[in-house]
């Protein structure tokens, strides 16, 4: 599995001429994004809310990045699952699609896929744990 094109760049650096580079299957990282915090508070909120998330949860997974081992990994991606699917997420991609010329009537956002770059042997190890779920290695592509 070759290894994705990811660019990180900060928000008002974003033009239209990210969306070839988009197209193409690359992956960019936005930093600088404006209003991030009080998007951010939102989310945390709905997580709560929806996901039954419990805030001791949220500061391993979000804030503190606890996940040394795989069983951590599978647990967090469990909870990830659940909160990609209340499409709070896509709420905050909207303004940076409006800033590189897509047209919100025309463009869908899936956010409904957690991707994670295995590497050194990871991926066969995370297949037979049991911590994850036979689905989550289903798309090798996820273009």
């Amino acid at each position: 599995m070759s290894e994705e094109k990811i660019i990180k760049i900060r928000f008002e650096q974003m033009n239209s001429s990210y969306l070839n580079f988009l197209d193409s299957g690359g992956i960019l990282h936005i930093t600088n994004f404006y209003g991030g915090l009080d998007f951010l508070e939102a989310h945390r909120n709905k997580c709560f809310e929806s996901a039954g998330l419990t805030n001791a949860e949220w500061k391993e997974i979000f804030i503190n990045r606890n996940l040394n081992t795989l069983k951590d990994l599978g647990k967090a991606t469990k909870l990830l699952k659940k909160l990609v699917h209340n499409h709070a997420f896509t709420m905050s991609v909207l303004p940076v699609l409006e800033k590189i010329g897509c047209s919100l009537d025309k463009t869908h956002v899936d956010c409904g896929v957690i991707r994670y770059q295995l590497i050194k042997g990871l991926r066969e190890k995370a297949e037979s744990s049991r911590y994850f779920e036979k689905e989550d290695f289903l798309r090798i592509n996820p273009n």
